[in-house]
């Protein structure tokens, strides 16, 4: 018999889905979850993009037995975060997917979760049984999510079997087996997903023998001569030979867009640091605009590297994010930085034979309102730049921008969250699930956030997000 108890409300603010899956799931008896689906459809139908959190397995499970008997192909995007996962949730909800009633389905976001192989196995299946050919971005897995050989097997086949062909983003963490890690990688060469633009493998046992399948993928396929970000951040097996080899596909021309590269959290030393210093100072990656490899062991002498490479490479524009030995020689990077910037400008004012002298005033009043919008960063601009060079965004717009976003500074970091989030629901549909919950554009360790992305930079993501 149902419960007596009243039907949710939303006055704390909470998401009113993931109220009605609970109290669903609280209140009514297994025979008769199924009775009290209509509030539950109402509100899936009325959404593009939902985000589950904080729900019991079998809340998630009552929303995978509505899907399986609902189509909601205008549902985009679907998070799950920090759920209390056992086996019938995830189970339910992948029959969903592979019954083909969310086939409009875009992004998928599965983390922190606690899973294990067997959720990832479930997972893989779903996405292996052709019904989810729509999707483009696919985040599995985080620090708190551990998954072995047999688990990771099973998402290299979906991978190789071609039923993901408009895959742009790919993340997985938290494999533990580096079998499991050379499966995926030679999924990835055997080029049936053609247009990524996204990799991501944090915290994955990636050892010489996967790296040098990766860097053969990354270098020989025409497939990733998009790739504008790899992330490989908190792979602890990670050493400075993995960083010689894997630089071997950093200098072919395949990587000549990519402007995010993450190495921050690995083994890596001196010889590591040598390596990238003498690919950036040769020219190689000309798109890079973020390197973050911090709790690495830069020394004086690769530091000096580093530095030689700012001086040699004038059109070097790199905003690096490493441990410096001393605050001289993260000074003078910043000012070797800001010196190419200044020349790569006035070689395009001389190319393209334009003043350009107003549009530096305007310039350099955005950046002044960068400089307490952005409080966190050594470099304001470089979020600028990013949004020019990424979006070809104009100055004069984000300084438009700029007043509708910075009244979320000072805010707490929730009410800040809230705030992003209703300005983003205002100028773009795709803000929460894409932005705010994805991996996809800051791969920051230590991050204050679970997405990933630094509590700095949430501002930047969403005013990029809006202008994208």
């Amino acid at each position: 018999m149902a419960s007596s108890s009243k039907s949710p409300s939303n006055t704390d603010g909470k998401n009113e889905l993931c109220q009605l899956l609970q109290w669903t799931a609280d209140n009514y008896s297994k025979n008769a979850k199924l009775g009290f689906q209509a509030p539950i459809i109402q509100e899936l139908e009325r959404q593009t993009c939902i985000r589950i959190s904080h729900i019991a397995d079998d809340g998630l499970a009552i929303l995978g037995r509505v899907l399986q008997q609902h189509a909601c192909p205008n549902l985009k995007s679907v998070v799950i975060i920090e759920c209390r996962l056992e086996k019938m949730g995830i189970v339910e909800f992948c029959r969903a997917l592979a019954v083909g009633n969310l086939s409009g389905l875009e992004a998928l976001s599965v983390q922190d979760n606690r899973m294990g192989d067997m959720e990832l196995i479930a997972i893989a299946g779903a996405l292996g049984s052709g019904k989810c050919f729509t999707l483009k971005r696919l985040y599995l897995g985080s620090d708190r999510d551990i998954f072995q050989t047999e688990g990771a097997q099973s998402m290299a086949e979906v991978l190789e079997s071609g039923h993901l062909p408009l895959l742009e983003d790919l993340s997985v963490r938290g494999v533990e087996e580096e079998d499991g890690m050379l499966a995926i990688f030679r999924a990835l060469e055997a080029r049936k997903v053609a247009g990524l633009k996204s990799l991501d493998f944090q915290g994955c046992a990636i050892r010489l023998g996967a790296v040098s399948v990766l860097a053969r993928a990354l270098q020989f396929s025409p497939h990733f001569c998009g790739l504008i970000k790899l992330d490989l951040s908190g792979c602890r097996t990670m050493g400075d030979d993995e960083v010689i080899a894997l630089s071997q596909a950093l200098r072919s021309r395949n990587m000549v867009h990519l402007w995010c590269l993450g190495l921050a959290n690995l083994t890596m030393g001196e010889r590591g640091f040598l390596e990238i210093a003498s690919l950036l100072k040769a020219g190689h990656l000309p798109g890079l605009q973020y390197l973050y490899a911090t709790d690495c062991d830069n020394t004086e002498t690769s530091a000096r590297a580093l530095i030689e490479a700012y001086c040699e490479n004038t059109s070097l524009v790199v905003d690096m994010t490493v441990d410096w030995p001393s605050w001289t020689f993260h000074n003078d990077a910043h000012d070797l930085m800001v010196r190419n910037e200044a020349l790569l400008e006035q070689q395009h004012t001389i190319a393209c034979g334009k003043d350009l002298h107003r549009a530096r005033d305007r310039d350099r009043s955005v950046d002044t309102s960068l400089v307490e919008f952005d409080e966190h960063r050594s470099r304001p601009s470089s979020s600028v730049l990013f949004l020019i060079k990424k979006f070809r965004v104009s100055r004069w717009k984000i300084s438009q921008m700029l007043s509708s976003i910075k009244k979320c500074l000072g805010r707490k970091r929730g009410e800040m969250y809230k705030d992003l989030h209703r300005f983003g629901s205002s100028i773009s549909t795709q803000l929460a699930s894409t932005a705010l919950h994805s991996t996809f554009l800051w791969p920051y360790q230590g991050s204050s956030m679970r997405s990933g992305i630094p509590y700095s930079e949430v501002p930047m993501l969403a005013l990029a997000a809006s202008l994208a």
